[in-house]
């Protein structure tokens, strides 16, 4: 159940990729940056309304109903102060620390990834500027058709083996965007495709594994921690694929499969926590 909700999440999320034929449009017209500065401001007008909207329309959940209660009279730095026995649970918790190890992997090689593949694209590959707008279409398509066609006949492979599928195919997409030579747009396409493939394998069962995973009583101040650790670890490792990056523009993502190598050894050494 939870797999097909994050499942359908990822898919909303792709759909917004419609609009990226008319921002390459409008970059071909009025060059990138004035295009970036409207993005910019209808970012800005629609997460606000968002906001107000979730503010006006959502009521808070029975778990955060509870946790107001407990909390109604407490200081807030006292409240604050929880976060250290929760982060201890955390680490006493071998499926917790899975998933810390899981999310802040991920969430590392996907920065790097969209960092570095756009500058890699059109700096090594030749790429031109007006297709860096197609690549999410396609991107976002192949991951609609798994979502709905391939993945509800892989589930009853459970968690396990499509996640170490996923890992491979990500280090065989990465492995052809290094091979790719420069003016051949086949390469950049096919990486583009073997990604959507494993991102669409990898990511709506991660984000299940997270959330079964975690204890419900303390979930959102797990889920906080988890976030915040995955941002303190993405820092340095930002750092480093951007010094690498300086010396050769490919080492970022061989910095990509040397993690996707070990994100696979360690979904080999936990299977066990993803059966139960």
């Amino acid at each position: 159940m939870a797999e097909t909700a994050y499942s359908l999440i990822h898919i909303t999320g792709q759909l917004a990729v419609i609009f990226a034929p008319i921002s390459a449009a409008l970059v071909n017209e009025f060059s990138i940056v004035p295009v970036m500065r409207v993005l910019y401001v209808y970012a800005f007008f629609s997460m606000t309304s968002k906001f107000l909207l979730l503010y006006r329309f959502c009521e808070e959940t029975e778990v955060g109903k509870v946790r107001k209660r407990e909390t109604a009279d407490m200081p807030l730095f006292e409240i604050m102060s929880g976060y250290g026995q929760v982060l201890r649970r955390v680490l006493a918790s071998g499926g917790m620390k899975f998933a810390l190890v899981i999310s802040a992997t991920f969430g590392i090689t996907t920065m790097i990834t969209n960092s570095f593949f756009g500058l890699y694209a059109t700096g090594n590959l030749m790429v031109p500027e007006r297709f860096l707008a197609y690549f999410p279409i396609l991107r976002s398509a192949v991951v609609i058709f798994f979502l709905f066609v391939v993945l509800p006949a892989v589930s009853r492979f459970g968690f396990r083996l499509p996640i170490m599928a996923g890992v491979l195919l990500y280090i065989a997409s990465h492995a052809v965007l290094l091979m790719a030579s420069a003016n051949n747009l086949l390469m950049p396409f096919a990486y583009v495709f073997l990604e959507a493939c494993a991102f669409s394998l990898v990511i709506p069962r991660r984000d299940s594994i997270i959330a079964l995973l975690i204890e419900p009583d303390e979930r959102a101040r797990i889920s906080s921690i988890i976030t915040v650790a995955t941002l303190c670890c993405s820092i340095p490792f930002g750092y480093l694929a951007g010094y690498l990056s300086d010396i050769d523009r490919r080492l970022p993502f061989a910095l990509d499969i040397v993690l996707f190598a070990f994100v696979f050894l360690v979904v080999c050494a936990n299977g066990k926590l993803m059966e139960k």
